[in-house]
């Protein structure tokens, strides 16, 4: 039998789901060019998923958007700003109990607080938030609704507001204490003793 000489099997190709769902890879390089064009003063956009359940593939978001997560709390005597996981709509049963012994330790008794969340870029889209603010602007609202003594507990939280250079400072009117997490307090008595004393001192004279 005679061999066809230069013929060559053909190729298949077979697509895959979600042919165009960003991977790891190349999200990462999305994220590097876009700093790259940021620098250059170029508006620029990155892939990112939808939830599961969201057919729509991927979306595009602007890479220079924050995302964050926050609850405000509103004591009455003093305020509390935290971090929330993304997929959390309240604080947990644990944290929630740790605030009120400090509400307890501050007031003399107890109080039930008022909740508001923030989930940004998602609250942009709220009627709560008008169209046109920042983040930091609807953040610095939010602070402005609480007491004059504000609690804000986590590196996540102190990040995701603006002004916090050092602690304690005053923003928006209000005497502003960043703290470490409700987790890493609660790791032991260094961490408890810590935060009474931080408390003691933002309580004393102004």
């Amino acid at each position: 039998m005679i061999s066809e000489v230069g013929k060559r099997p053909g190729r298949v190709f077979t697509p895959t789901p979600n042919f165009f769902t960003p991977t790891p890879n190349t999200l990462k390089l999305a994220l590097m060019r876009s700093a790259y064009l940021e620098k250059m003063g170029i508006d620029v956009w990155v892939p990112r998923d939808r939830s599961p359940g969201d057919p729509g593939g991927s979306v595009l978001v602007d890479a220079s958007e924050p995302e964050f997560h926050l609850c405000f709390l509103n004591y009455l005597s003093f305020g509390v700003c935290l971090s929330l996981k993304d997929d959390q709509e309240v604080i947990s049963p644990a944290a929630r109990r740790f605030i009120a012994d400090i509400a307890l330790s501050m007031s003399g008794s107890a109080q039930q607080p008022t909740l508001n969340n923030l989930k940004w870029p998602m609250s942009r889209r709220e009627s709560s938030d008008k169209p046109g603010k920042t983040a930091e602007e609807v953040v610095l609202q939010r602070l402005e609704s609480l007491p004059s003594l504000v609690l804000v507990f986590g590196s996540d939280t102190v990040g995701a507001i603006p002004g916090l250079a050092q602690s304690p400072t005053v923003l928006g009117g209000r005497k502003i204490l960043t703290l470490d997490s409700i987790d890493e307090i609660c790791m032991g008595a260094v961490g408890k003793r810590n935060l009474w004393q931080r408390l003691n001192e933002v309580r004393g004279p102004s």
